[in-house]
Formats: C-alpha cells, sequence, structure tokens
C-alpha cells in the first residue's frame, strides 16, 4: 500500500482513477470494514485504484481543541488498511483551514487532488465545516463526476457499531464486546523497557511496556492474552494498573508475562492482544502471597487458552 500525505498548500494530484471511502477510522472496526470491502470491490469490477481517505491530526482534536485518547495509532491503521486489500491511503493534515472549509470547498479540493469516479460512505456521513455535509449533499455535488455507495449501519446485539461503543467496552474493560465490534483481537503496541526487576525476582520476569500516550487503553486490571515478539504469539498475563503490592504511588504502567518463553525482550517492538479480564488489581500482604496469586494467573490462562484472531 501507498501512503500519500496532503495540506491545502501543496498542488500534489494523484495520477489515476480512484474508488475511494473516507472518515477518521479510529478503531478501525466491523463497520468501517464494510466500508473497506465494498472500495476494493468497486475498484475491482470498475478498474479503479482503490484508497481510504483519512486525516491527520484527528478532527475532533482540532474542531473542540482537547486532546483525544485513540484505540489505533495511525500507524497501526495504515497497517490494518494494507491487510484488506487497500492500495492507497490519502492522509490530509486536518487544520483550522481544512476545519472551516464548506461542502462545495471541501470536496472542490479533494477532487482537485484525487480523480474518485467512485465513493463509498456510510449512511450518517458529515463532513465539512459544522457537519453542513452528509450524504444528501454528497450525491447532490457528485452527480456526473461519481458514483456514490452508501452503506447501511453495521449493528451488534441491535446496536450501532462504533468507535464510542468500543470506547466505553474498553472503559468497562468488556474485552469480549470490544473484540466482537473490531472483528479482530484488541492490541497495544510498544516496546520493551527496563522496569523495576520485581517480577524476576518473584519467578515471574515481566516486560514492561512503553506505549503510546495516544492511545485509549483499557480499564486497569489483569488480562489474559497474547505477546507477539518477531512473529511469534505467547500466551501472556497482561497487567495495566497500579501495581500497588509493587510500588505506592505513581503512573499506570502495562507489562506482560509471556508464557514458556525464555529470553531478554529488551527494546524489541511486541504486541499485546487482549482476550478477556482475569481479574482485579488486588492488595497483597506479602510477597509470597502474591507469588501464589501469580502461579493461580498463569495455570488459569494455560487451562483457558482461546484461540487468537490476530490483525497484525
Amino acid at each position: 500500500m501507498e501512503t500519500v500525505y496532503f495540506n491545502l498548500f501543496d498542488e500534489k494530484h494523484l495520477s489515476g482513477q480512484f474508488a475511494a471511502c473516507i472518515g477518521y477510522f479510529d478503531g478501525l472496526h466491523r463497520g468501517h470494514k464494510a466500508l473497506i470491502d465494498k472500495t476494493v470491490e468497486l475498484a475491482r469490477k470498475r478498474e479503479l485504484k482503490s484508497a481510504v481517505i483519512t486525516f491527520y491530526p484527528d478532527p475532533y482534536e482540532v474542531i473542540n481543541h482537547v486532546a483525544q485518547k485513540h484505540i489505533l495509532d495511525l500507524d497501526s491503521r495504515l497497517k490494518i488498511l494494507e491487510t484488506w486489500g487497500i492500495e492507497y491511503c490519502l492522509v490530509f493534515n486536518f487544520d483550522e483551514l481544512l476545519m472551516k472549509k464548506t461542502a462545495d470547498e471541501f470536496l472542490d479540493m479533494l477532487l482537485a487532488r484525487v480523480d474518485i469516479r467512485a465513493m463509498v460512505c456510510g449512511f450518517d456521513f458529515t463532513y465539512a465545516y459544522q457537519k453542513q455535509g452528509n450524504v444528501e449533499t454528497l450525491r447532490e455535488d457528485g452527480e456526473g463526476l461519481f458514483s456514490l455507495d452508501v452503506i447501511d449501519e453495521i449493528s451488534y446485539r441491535q446496536e450501532k457499531i462504533a468507535s464510542s461503543r468500543i470506547r466505553q467496552a474498553l472503559s468497562d474493560g468488556d474485552i469480549p464486546l470490544v473484540n466482537e465490534l473490531l472483528g479482530y483481537d484488541y492490541f497495544i503496541k510498544g516496546q520493551v523497557i527496563h522496569g523495576l526487576g520485581n517480577g524476576h525476582k518473584l519467578g515471574f520476569p515481566t516486560a514492561n511496556i512503553l506505549f503510546d500516550k495516544e492511545l485509549l487503553l483499557p480499564k486497569p486490571q489483569v488480562y489474559e492474552g497474547y505477546c507477539k515478539v518477531k512473529n511469534h504469539y505467547y500466551q501472556a498475563m497482561i497487567n495495566y494498573g497500579a501495581n500497588p503490592s509493587i510500588k505506592k504511588a505513581g503512573p499506570l504502567t502495562l507489562e506482560t508475562h509471556l508464557i514458556d518463553y525464555d529470553g531478554d525482550l529488551y527494546d524489541e517492538e511486541v504486541y499485546l492482544y487482549f482476550k478477556e479480564a482475569l481479574r482485579p488489581e488486588m492488595v497483597f500482604a506479602s510477597m509470597e502471597e502474591l507469588t501464589a496469586q501469580l502461579f493461580k494467573d498463569e495455570k488459569q490462562v494455560k487451562e483457558n487458552m482461546k484461540h487468537g484472531n490476530f490483525i497484525l
């Protein structure tokens, strides 16, 4: 997949004709997948190039002047889009100038850079200043220029699949629901860094994970899942929390114990895939009590092994 970055001041124009869908696509969930699949299908049928049009930074942050946590970082979104068969990802710099464009101005800006012959959007898609653009304006303004396919609501348990719903499920620690909505196992990507070394002393060495602070993490507790290291997937106990039995105060940390793994992980990039909550964080009266609980956790993870649905 080729990634192309645009801003309002360049005069880039991509060669070729495109089938494209447009959005921020945080989470790249099953609803987004329906748009992507339709875009790829149209591109193949009509001999067009398939493209996703997205934005960076997050339009919500620019419009509301507030930092936003995300389910996926941009790099992970790009990697997933490639696995879904998209040929081009077009990333537009979203700033206040782009934010203030009217629906007509926005579409003119877009078509001046990309020759779109087929557009795909969701039934509730909005765009341009104060959401004045919608499916109907897109259909009217695009008449004679491109076809428009509108994807109906994609639901799970009679409720729309949406990034906001995934955010709430993460806040609740409901990983099985998160994974159902995504269509793959929720993951956090990060780099292994040095920690306090207490896990080694307890016989349960842990990899401490440095992760992008823009990422939205689940409710602090202990989870079972997998850790991907150098294209191998290991069962893992994952802890996101304050480690109250080890340290008295400080920021929440993310760490994992890989089951049946022996080796040095420092500086490695790893993916932590979450399957479900194992237990809440607990305060233990002694290190012996903590160690006994870790043995119970490991036994439960091994006995409760679930098939992984890994997207990357």
